[in-house]
């Protein structure tokens, strides 16, 4: 079993993967880190880059907890994300949330929202207010 954490890049993401190595530490468990990129944006330079990627491997030896990242490419980042979870048997999956317009929630939807939806795990969800904090 381990704990899992969908990773963006975002404050929102880097808040989620504080709280998930605080998780894993308390349960002595592996982290898992899910950074999950659509096939058609694989290239797009939104989705976290190498050198992002480097830095939070960094934070994360800093931190003591066992973890190994994984970079899922998937037709639909939320599924990616939870049939990832499913594959390494996430016993919880930590997602940060961050404020979104009604306009923006309607035309891009939400990949936290499908996440805690449609997961079949327990989902432990940062809001934005830890984010912002």
């Amino acid at each position: 079993m381990t704990v899992a954490v969908a990773y963006a890049g975002g404050p929102s993401s880097r808040a989620a993967v504080r709280l998930a190595v605080e998780e894993a530490r308390r349960r002595r468990m592996t982290l898992v880190v899910i950074h999950t990129t659509p096939e058609q944006d694989y290239e797009a330079p939104r989705y976290a880059g190498p050198e992002t990627l480097e830095e939070l491997e960094a934070y994360l030896r800093g931190t003591g907890v066992n973890f190994v990242i994984r970079r899922p490419v998937a037709p639909d980042v939320a599924e990616g994300v939870l049939d990832e979870a499913q594959r390494v048997r996430a016993c919880v999956l930590v997602v940060g949330l961050r404020r979104r317009s009604a306009v923006g929630k309607v035309l891009l939807g939400s990949i936290a929202q499908k996440i805690v939806l449609d997961a079949p795990i327990p989902v432990l969800a940062v809001p934005p207010a830890l984010v912002e904090g």
